[in-house]
C-alpha cells in the first residue's frame, strides 16, 4: 500500500461552501419569480380570451377591441 488516504464519502466532507449555496438560492429565487410572472401573464391572457369568447357568444361583432364590463362606469 502507498501512503494515500482514501477519499471521504460525501456525507463526511462537511457542508458545501457558502458561496455555492448563496448562488443556488439566488437562482432558485429568480426561477420562482419568473414562474410567478409567467403564471400572472397566463391567467391574464386566459381571462382576456374568456371575455372575447363571451362577447362572441352574445352575438356581438366588435369583440377584439377594448372590452368594457357591463358593470364598469361610463367614461
Amino acid at each position: 500500500m502507498t501512503g494515500a488516504k482514501p477519499s471521504l464519502p460525501d456525507e463526511d466532507r462537511g457542508p458545501p461552501e457558502d458561496g455555492n449555496r448563496d448562488f443556488a438560492n439566488i437562482v432558485a429565487l429568480a426561477f420562482v419569480v419568473a414562474l410567478a410572472i409567467g403564471a400572472f401573464w397566463l391567467f391574464h391572457e386566459l381571462e382576456r380570451h374568456g371575455e372575447i369568447q363571451s362577447c362572441i357568444a352574445s352575438g356581438r361583432r366588435n369583440c377584439t377591441g377594448d372590452l368594457v364590463h357591463p358593470d364598469a362606469p361610463e367614461p
